[in-house]
């Protein structure tokens, strides 16, 4: 068993040679490949340690004990003094953990020099490596505490940044929120998904699509002189809460605000694919159908409802009654934006807007709420048996045909 002990203790020897070096380049990389030959000093100190050790293995205990260990000796003063100098410049730019791990490295190097000195009888010393080793564990030890402890002040200076900004990103995500909602005031979020746009920065002078929708026009009638009595500020409170009523029924029936025209509303809406559904009437909304005719209708006829609910009001309070007219017409029209670069409107033309402004005009001739075209009762569907009546006929400028004219009751 002596030759397999002199392998094992020989081979150990070799390989704490670059396992040393190794484990100074690991931790402080940056200042060994810095140097102009560090990294192949490095290369053939470990190239080196590894070969004798592979001749510890398969050479005679006599052989690889009287060849292999000079040059393995040499190999450590180079490789000591390569990590010596390194590291002192790590300390030098003040690297964590640098000025530890030199102390350390500088007795345990100091004890191989005298162990290496003392073999050759040039130095009469005790067998120190053992000492100077416990010295460099203790170093390692303190160091991988600092470096223990700095990580985790880093991470809780991160967690801290981290917070902050997770916050800011919340507060920022709110804001856009807000604002995203703010937008939709001017610009509905239906007319963005017609116009195929995702925000209303994509959206630019001119962006227009041709669609199949019903348009719905409704006015008060003799607002005018009505708000010469009010005031100002009378008027724009009694317009508010008029409008304020109106709206939710037009977006429960699938349909939007495009403008506000004084006291008038347009509003338009679209076809879509899906089925019927039911939603409580107490709530003022009615059936999501695909047909558009059937949503703008259906709207009209819930408005004046909660007009006639809105006068009872006004009764008791010994105010006038309120009467509109709302026309509704269906075809084919252009929506899109106008304006300029600074500025920029929404809207909705084509003749079939004309003839839903025609239709709203002529409901205080015939003494009526709603009129609405032929085009919207053909289509009808939910709507097709509600009480109806034709009153008459109307040419639209452009067109040569005369278009019929329904009164709804």
């Amino acid at each position: 068993y002596f030759g397999l002990f002199t392998r094992i203790e020989y081979l150990s020897v070799y390989i704490s040679g670059p396992v040393f070096l190794l484990f100074a380049v690991t931790l402080f990389p940056r200042f060994f490949f810095e140097l102009r030959f560090g990294q192949q000093i490095v290369r053939i100190i470990t190239g080196a340690c590894v070969l004798f050790g592979a001749v510890t293995l398969v050479a005679p205990p006599l052989f690889f004990a009287r060849y292999t260990m000079l040059p393995f000796q040499v190999c450590i003063v180079l490789g000591g003094g390569l990590i010596s100098y390194s590291v002192s410049r790590a300390a030098l730019a003040r690297q964590e953990g640098a000025l530890m791990f030199l102390l350390g490295w500088i007795v345990l190097f100091l004890t191989v020099l005298s162990d290496i000195l003392g073999s050759y009888r040039l130095l009469s010393a005790e067998f120190l490596l053992p000492a100077g080793l416990l010295v460099f564990l203790f170093a390692q030890a303190a160091l991988l505490a600092i470096r223990f402890t700095g990580a985790f002040r880093r991470i809780e200076h991160l967690t801290a940044r981290l917070e902050v900004q997770n916050r800011a990103l919340e507060e920022s995500a709110a804001e856009q929120g807000r604002q995203a909602r703010s937008f939709e005031r001017f610009v509905p979020g239906a007319f963005l998904e017609l116009l195929e746009k995702q925000s209303v920065r994509d959206v630019e002078a001119g962006d227009a699509k041709m669609r199949d929708m019903s348009v719905l026009f409704c006015d008060i009638r003799g607002f005018t002189t009505m708000s010469e009595g009010l005031g100002p500020e009378a008027s724009f409170q009694f317009l508010n809460d008029y409008l304020q009523r109106m709206e939710p029924i037009i977006e429960s029936h699938v349909g939007f605000v495009d403008k506000y025209l004084g006291d008038a509303i347009l509003a338009l809406f679209t076809e879509s694919s899906g089925s019927t559904s039911t939603s409580s009437a107490g709530n003022g909304s009615a059936p999501h159908t695909d047909i558009s005719g059937d949503r703008a209708l259906g709207a009209a006829l819930v408005m004046r409802e909660r007009l006639r609910e809105l006068n009872v009001e006004r009764a008791a309070r010994d105010e006038p009654e309120l009467k509109i007219g709302i026309g509704i017409n269906s075809g084919e029209m252009m929506l899109g934006t106008l304006g300029s670069q600074n500025r920029l409107d929404t809207t909705v033309i084509g003749t079939p807007v004309n003839m839903a402004s025609r239709r709203e005009s002529p409901t205080s001739v015939y003494g009526c709420a709603i009129l609405i075209s032929d085009f919207t009762v053909n289509g009808l569907r939910r709507y097709a048996d509600v009480p109806m009546r034709e009153v008459g006929t109307l040419l639209v400028k452009g067109r040569t045909e005369p278009s019929g004219v329904y009164e709804v009751y």
